[in-house]
């Protein structure tokens, strides 16, 4: 059996008035669902 080679994960990053926008966006959500904010962090930083 032979290993299929993984492609790299291509690494996707918005511009800076997108990320405003996406903040923007997300603020209300995350004050009602605080336990998320790690995971946007995830989402729109890249932090692991």
């Amino acid at each position: 059996m032979t290993k299929r080679r993984e492609k790299p994960r291509q690494e996707l990053t918005a511009a800076p008035l997108e990320l405003d926008g996406i903040k923007r966006r997300w603020q209300p959500f995350l004050e009602r669902l605080p336990e998320y904010r790690m995971i946007y962090e995830e989402i729109l930083f890249g932090k692991k």
